[in-house]
């Protein structure tokens, strides 16, 4: 093992959740009719429903808030698709975006979504996406961050990092289905930047200065192949309970097989 994964040990409880996402694939004989699952899983009316009749989407929005997650929920229905998501509200502050801490933010979007999943429509295949984050205090100790998570060290003078990845996993959700799971994780690292107005001649340039830096992680844990036919809700949910495990492991261990 490398010094620097031996000195630098990330608190696995800091990685911030940017935005956390449900897509629930449909069995070709689904039905979707007219359906409350707003009310239902939130206990309210959305703030906003779009419908397009032309191409059969509906949207609905509105405010999801709890101890640990805090931003804007989102259901979109397609004929074929379904998608939950709770997206980041805007603070006008140069910082990186987030609904809470992702240990915490995964298991509400996780209650959340057992409680569609106990009444939802056949489905297909299931996915659980995720937008991740690490600040970090400079670019140093980004590098050497990174070296924990991954099998191989960067140096603190490369730039334009990315790493993308796919290890698949058979499910230990549904025994002898022979469903595998991808978990597919892309490693790389942003930044936040405030712009600085100059206040004497509008000639002056304006000045970007990065006020924020981050490795960042973003996740799609998703099965591979259908479901087992007349799977059944208590299947989905084990399913989806182990999605997000998978991105809680790989936020945790890094890219492991």
């Amino acid at each position: 093992m490398s010094n620097s994964k031996q000195k630098e040990q990330p608190n696995k409880k800091e990685w911030y959740a940017e935005s956390l996402r449900m897509t629930a694939f449909l069995s070709p004989s689904a039905k979707v009719s007219a359906q409350n699952w707003w009310e239902d899983i939130v206990g309210e009316l959305p703030q906003n429903e779009i419908s397009q009749p032309k191409t059969g989407v509906k949207r609905y929005d509105g405010l999801f808030k709890d101890d640990s997650t805090e931003g804007a929920l989102l259901l979109t229905i397609q004929p074929a698709r379904i998608d939950w998501q709770i997206l980041p509200l805007e603070s006008g502050i140069p910082e990186f975006p987030r609904i809470g801490l992702f240990t915490n933010s995964s298991m509400s979007f996780q209650d959340l979504m057992l409680r569609w999943l106990e009444n939802s429509p056949s489905l297909q295949r299931l996915a659980f996406g995720a937008n991740l984050w690490h600040l970090a205090e400079d670019y140093n100790q980004l590098c050497k961050r990174i070296s924990h998570y991954l099998s191989f060290d960067l140096d603190s003078n490369s730039s334009d990092f990315s790493y993308q990845i796919n290890r698949p996993r058979e499910s230990n959700s549904i025994k002898e289905s022979n469903l595998k799971i991808n978990r597919l994780s892309k490693w790389g690292v942003s930044s936040v930047f405030k712009v600085e107005i100059p206040s004497k001649t509008v000639t002056q340039n304006f000045v970007a200065q990065a006020s924020e830096i981050a490795l960042s992680l973003n996740l799609d844990i998703n099965t591979m192949g259908d479901f087992p036919i007349n799977s059944g809700s208590e299947n989905y949910k084990k399913v989806f309970r182990e999605l997000i495990e998978a991105g809680k492991e790989i936020s945790e261990k890094g890219d492991i097989k």
